[in-house]
C-alpha cells in the first residue's frame, strides 16, 4: 500500500479530542517540572524550613523589674521553640546619640541574658540635624511628651545584625514592649510582612510619662492626662494584639481600642537560681528594694517619715537595697544622713539580700502597674508587710485576700513591724509559705510561658 494513503488512513482515524488531553497532559507536566526546580521555588521551599524566629524590642533598661520581665520574655520564647532576637532601643536622646559607657554598663548587666541573637538600635548626633528628625520635632509641638517618647524608636538606626537574624529566621512574632516602641516595630515588621506585632503595655505609661512631664518642653503647655492617654491610644494602633500585665490596664485598653485582641498574662520572673552554698544567715530582719525613680522614693519618704523611727532602728536591723539611695543624697540629704546605716545603694546580687532577709516590706504609697517588688518577694517565698498598693493590679484574685501582714495606715505598719521583730520562726514561715502559694498561683514561669506561647504562635491566653 502506498504510504500516501497509509497517512490519509491514519488521519481519518485519528482522535483530535485525544490528542489535546494528551497534549495538556504533557504541558502540565513539563511546567511542574521546571516550577519544582527553578531557583525561586528553591528559595521559597528553603524559606518553609527556616527556624521560627522573634524580635523583642525593650528598651535598654537593666538592674531593674522591667528589665526582669524582658529576661523571663526570651525563656518564654525559647521554651516555646521560637528562637528570639533581643533589640534594645533607650528612648531618651542623650543615651541613643551618645552614652557609650552608658551603653558598656548596659551590657554588662545584661550578661544574664543568656545565650541570644542582640542587638541595639543607636542614632548617631548628626542625624538629629536630619529633616526627618526636625520634621517630627515639629510634630511633636502639636503632641504631648507621650508621643515625643517613642521618637527615638522611629529614628534610631536597626543594627546590620537584624537583618542577617531575619534573612536565616522564618519571624512568626514582633514582641515590642512598651509603646514607645511600636513605631521600630512597623520598621521591622516591613522586613516580615508575615509577622504580627504584639505590644505589652506595661501598664497605662501615659501616667508615667506625665509625671515625668507634666509640661510639655517645646512648647511649655501643660496638657491633661486625657490628652497624654489618647497620644498612647493612637500610637498603640500600630499593634496587631496587646498584652497586657494587670487587670487595669487589660480593661482600659479593651476600652480603647476594641477592634483589637487583648490578653491579661501576668508576669513571671522565674525562680531563684539554686545555691549550692550553705542557706545564708538571716541577719536583716527588714527589707526594702526599691530602683532610683519617683514612686520609689515618694514611698519611702513616707515609709522613714511617718512609720520608721529610732527606737525601731535600735531593735532591728534594716536595708534599703537599690539605686533610690541616689535620689535620697540629693533631694532629702536629711533622712539620708538619719539612716545612711540601712542605705545600701545598687548592688550586684539582690537574690542573696533576699537571701539573708527575715521579712520584705512594701511600703508602697502610689504608682501604676504591677509592683515587680511584690513578685520579687513573692518569689523568693519571703514574708511581707505591705500597703493596698502592693498588691495592685492583681488585688482582684481570690488568691491573695487572706495574705497576713497588710497594713492601711502608718500606725498599723509600725505595729507589724514591731510585732514580726518578736514573732517566733512558725509565725515566719506562715507569711512565707502565703507568698509562695500566691506566686505558684498567679506567676508560676510554666502559667507564664504556657499563656504567651499561645499569643505568639496565634492562639489565645
Amino acid at each position: 500500500m502506498p504510504l500516501g494513503l497509509k497517512l490519509t488512513d491514519l488521519l481519518k482515524n485519528f482522535d483530535l479530542n485525544l490528542a489535546a488531553k494528551i497534549l495538556r497532559l504533557l504541558t502540565c507536566f513539563a511546567i511542574a517540572i521546571l516550577v519544582t526546580v527553578s531557583p525561586m521555588n528553591a528559595v521559597h521551599t528553603a524559606s518553609l524550613r527556616l527556624p521560627k524566629a522573634s524580635i523583642i524590642i525593650a528598651p535598654a533598661w537593666h538592674s531593674c523589674g522591667s528589665y526582669r520581665v524582658f529576661r523571663a520574655q526570651v525563656e518564654a520564647h525559647k521554651a516555646a521553640g521560637i528562637a528570639p532576637y533581643f533589640l534594645a532601643i533607650h528612648p531618651h536622646f542623650a543615651v541613643l546619640g551618645g552614652g557609650g559607657g552608658l551603653w558598656k554598663k548596659y551590657r554588662k548587666n545584661t550578661a544574664d541574658l543568656g545565650t541570644v541573637d542582640r542587638g541595639e538600635a543607636r542614632l548617631p548626633w548628626l542625624n538629629f540635624f536630619k529633616p526627618s528628625f526636625l520634621s517630627s520635632l515639629a510634630t511633636a509641638r502639636k503632641r504631648t511628651p507621650v508621643f515625643t517618647k517613642s521618637l527615638s524608636a522611629t529614628h534610631a538606626l536597626l543594627p546590620a545584625s537584624l537583618a542577617q537574624f531575619m534573612a536565616s529566621h522564618e519571624i512568626v512574632a514582633i514582641h515590642c514592649n512598651h509603646y514607645f516602641n511600636l513605631p521600630a516595630a512597623k520598621r521591622v515588621q516591613a522586613l516580615a510582612p508575615g509577622a504580627r506585632i504584639i505590644l505589652e503595655t506595661h501598664d497605662i505609661q501615659s501616667f508615667h510619662v506625665r509625671q515625668e512631664r507634666p509640661v510639655n518642653p517645646l512648647t511649655l503647655r501643660r496638657e491633661p492626662f486625657a490628652r497624654y492617654f489618647e497620644d498612647e491610644v493612637a500610637i498603640s494602633q500600630a499593634a496587631d494584639e496587646l498584652i497586657h500585665l494587670n487587670h487595669e490596664e487589660f480593661e482600659a485598653f479593651s476600652a480603647a481600642l476594641p477592634g483589637k485582641s487583648h490578653h491579661l498574662i501576668y508576669p513571671s520572673l522565674g525562680r531563684p537560681a539554686a545555691s549550692t552554698a550553705p542557706p545564708p544567715v538571716r541577719d536583716i530582719d527588714f527589707l526594702v528594694l526599691g530602683a532610683a525613680n519617683r514612686g520609689n522614693f515618694h514611698s519611702l519618704k513616707w515609709f522613714l517619715s511617718e512609720v520608721w523611727d529610732e527606737r525601731l532602728a535600735a531593735a532591728a536591723n534594716l536595708a534599703i537595697v537599690g539605686g533610690v539611695a541616689d535620689l535620697f543624697k540629693v533631694f532629702n540629704p536629711s533622712l539620708y544622713r538619719k539612716y545612711s546605716a540601712s542605705f545600701k545603694g545598687s548592688v550586684a546580687d539582690v537574690g542573696a539580700w533576699y537571701g539573708r532577709a527575715k521579712t520584705v516590706l512594701l511600703p508602697i504609697s502610689e504608682g501604676h502597674g504591677i509592683a515587680i517588688k511584690t513578685l520579687e518577694a513573692f518569689a523568693h517565698a519571703k514574708p511581707v508587710i505591705y500597703t493596698a498598693q502592693a498588691l495592685r493590679g492583681f488585688d482582684r484574685e481570690p488568691v491573695v485576700k487572706n495574705l497576713p501582714g497588710f497594713a492601711a495606715t502608718a500606725d498599723e505598719f509600725k505595729a507589724r513591724l514591731q510585732a514580726a521583730i518578736c514573732s517566733p520562726p512558725a509565725a515566719l514561715s506562715e507569711g512565707a509559705a502565703a507568698a509562695a502559694g500566691i506566686y505558684e498561683a498567679l506567676f508560676s514561669p510554666e502559667t507564664y510561658h504556657a499563656k504567651l506561647a499561645a499569643v505568639l504562635l496565634g492562639g489565645q491566653a
